[in-house]
């Protein structure tokens, strides 16, 4: 979890009670693809949908065919991710009676696994280490803060790795190459950015920089580079930057002083980043940008008076999958990297159905 301290930022597509664990408004984080290469082969996506009434997960392959079901349960599904492999899809999930805990299940959604059972703890924003053999995630400590927890994949013990604290630690990104996981925290007074090791030592502030709040962390496919969203801890617009995991210097992507920018995802071969941009008084019509890391070739995606955000690139880099309200509901749609092919990905029969992201790693090579 992530700090955001304007209120209303929220993604209107998601389901939002599992941000009440950290602070009252949250910033979301993007896990950007870990892979690429055009020799990528088929590509399945998977999203929430009531298609079927209840609202379930739901995949389909990025030509529109092959559409099926993933959950049948009666349990609030919300965020969720696939391993990196594929093979696997960890989804946090909540009961009437329980709260949001986490599942892992195989990619027919066959063998639903529990990982965590805490009805009073809201579990969430996990990322695959890039083996696959095991998941971090945010949730609320004892202590009063929050902290980075780790689990196998396959269940048994959780360990914490930034705690107890009283501090807030949250929205783990495992880094493509293993070595790192980068987390927000708020133990310096703001919102910066850290990186440890992946048994919790070596805990370093990449940031520094006590005058901004930094969030949105995204690990460019070479697990040399961060994208990030910051902004003023004083108050001011957000924009997304670019900088080495290392720390040091940044680069300021969008550079808007009358926009919110947010959810950066990279392209897998690394050179460009998708966001969602909001004007700065309008939290209901956003565009989806594109632009080079180095802050070149700006390019509205989108460009629709409806609310389109929270692009997820695809593993080959020849789609950009974002949500849209185009059509009066939460819908799924696809576009390439140049605009063009827009097309929504789910064509349900008679009235429009709610079909959404909740994830920004929501793509799978089926291969």
């Amino acid at each position: 979890m992530e700090f955001d301290r304007t209120p209303g930022s929220e993604p209107r597509l998601r389901i939002s009670a599992a941000i009440l664990f950290l602070l009252p408004v949250a910033l979301w984080s993007c896990e950007s693809p870990t892979a690429a290469g055009p020799e990528a082969g088929p590509m399945e996506i998977a999203f929430i949908s009531t298609l079927d009434g209840p609202t379930e997960l739901h995949a389909i392959q990025s030509d529109g065919t092959g559409l099926r079901r993933l959950t049948h349960s009666d349990l609030n599904k919300n965020w969720y991710a696939w391993s990196p492999d594929g093979t696997r899809l960890a989804v946090q999930m909540s009961g009437p009676d329980e709260g949001w805990d986490l599942y892992v299940m195989n990619a027919d959604g066959t063998g639903l696994l529990r990982l965590t059972d805490t009805p009073d703890v809201l579990e969430g924003w996990m990322s695959w280490s890039p083996d696959g053999t095991r998941l971090v995630f945010s949730a609320a400590n004892d202590a009063g803060g929050s902290d980075v927890y780790l689990i196998s994949a396959d269940g048994g013990a959780v360990t914490n790795l930034t705690g107890p604290t009283v501090h807030r630690n949250g929205n783990p990104r495992w880094s493509p190459d293993g070595s790192l996981i980068a987390f927000s925290s708020l133990r310096d007074g703001n919102a910066e950015i850290y990186v440890m090791d992946p048994d919790g030592t070596g805990q370093t502030n990449i940031t520094q920089t006590s005058d901004y709040d930094e969030g949105h962390i995204a690990w460019s496919p070479d697990a040399s580079r961060i994208a990030f969203a910051c902004s003023l801890k004083s108050g001011g617009n957000r924009d997304v930057c670019v900088m080495d995991a290392a720390g040091g210097s940044r680069v300021n992507v969008t550079g808007s002083p009358d926009t919110e920018d947010m959810h950066p995802s990279w392209s897998p071969d690394g050179t460009r980043v998708v966001w969602t941009r909001f004007t700065a008084d309008d939290w209901n019509s956003g565009d989806v940008y594109l632009a080079n890391a180095d802050g070149t070739g700006l390019f509205n995606l989108t460009d629709h008076p409806a609310n389109d955000e929270g692009p997820a690139w695809s593993p080959d880099g020849s789609l950009i999958a974002f949500n849209s309200a185009r059509d009066g509901l939460a819908v799924l749609y696809v576009v390439a990297p140049d605009g063009t092919g827009l097309r929504r990905l789910v064509q349900p029969e008679g009235d429009p159905v709610g079909s959404y992201l909740s994830s920004e790693s929501p793509w799978r090579r089926m291969n």
